[in-house]
Parts: C-alpha cells; structure tokens; sequence
C-alpha cells in the first residue's frame, strides 16, 4: 500500500464515521460535538498507528495534521449550517427545489429557533432551566465562561 493510497483511505473513512459517529450521539461538549470527537480520535488513532508501522514517524505526523486539518474544516462548515438560519432555510429551498414562503414561517418562527437554541445549551451542560427560568450552570470554569468573558470584553472597546 503507498502512501497515497492511505490518505485516500483516511479521508473516505473521515467521511463515513463522521457520518456514523453522528448515529451514535448528538451530544455537545462545548464547543464541540461528541460525534467530531469520536471520529477524530478514532481516525487519528489508527491511521496513525498504520503508518508509524508502515513508513515512518513523519509520516504518521502528517496523518496527524491532516486529520486535525478534516476536523477543523468539518467542525466549520457544520457549525456554520448548525447555528445559521439562513444556511438552513437555503438549504431547505435547495432540498425541496420549491417551497411555500409560510412553511418556512412555521419552521423557523422565532419560538422553535429558541428551542433548538435552548436545546442545544442544554445538551451541553452550559444551562439549565428551573421553574420557566434559564440560568448558566455554575462551574468554577469552562471554556463557554471564557468566551463570554471575552464576548463582554469585547463590547465595551
């Protein structure tokens, strides 16, 4: 097997765990999905591991940057369509070819763009709901308290 042939095998297996590892869970650790994590170190692991044996360190090092390269291009683009409506709603007109204007009012009403919004915090443990309230969950530190701190600091320049 050449080394070419084993880039082309780890970019197909890229793609079809992503894929997989999104079946297995939806769940966040912010800023990320279980699933691009999943599929990164799985792939790391053993493409790795395959070419450390079979050529040479350096080698295995390159497999490396381009697997973290993969989840970092991955991680963009979904991010972007997860979190724009506007890369959804062009999306959906792109599926349907055709769409009435009030089916897309019904879908992406303010109240169900909070709620996957909502959702979304929840299953990454950054918020919690109590009696009709949200609140931040109270950590000593996360890397989401970082980013509102930074968000904040921003603002007031």
């Amino acid at each position: 097997m050449s080394i070419i042939q084993l880039l082309f095998i780890n970019l197909l297996s890229y793609i079809f765990f992503y894929k997989l590892s999104f079946l297995i869970t939806s769940k966040y650790i912010y800023p990320f999905r279980m699933a691009d994590l999943i599929n990164l170190f799985f792939n790391v692991i053993i493409f790795s591991t395959i070419t450390w044996i079979n050529f040479s360190f350096n080698w295995a090092f390159i497999i490396l940057f381009i697997n973290l390269n993969l989840f970092y291009i991955s991680y963009s683009v979904i991010n972007l369509i997860n979190t724009s409506p506007r890369m959804k709603i062009v999306l959906e007109i792109f599926n349907n070819k055709k769409i009435p204007v009030n089916e897309l009012y019904i879908f992406y009403s303010y109240e169900n763009i909070l709620e996957n919004r909502i959702n979304r915090l929840l299953s990454s443990n950054q918020i919690e709901v109590k009696d009709g309230c949200v609140s931040l969950k109270k950590k000593n530190f996360s890397f989401f308290r970082l980013v509102i701190f930074i968000m904040n600091s921003l603002k007031k320049f």
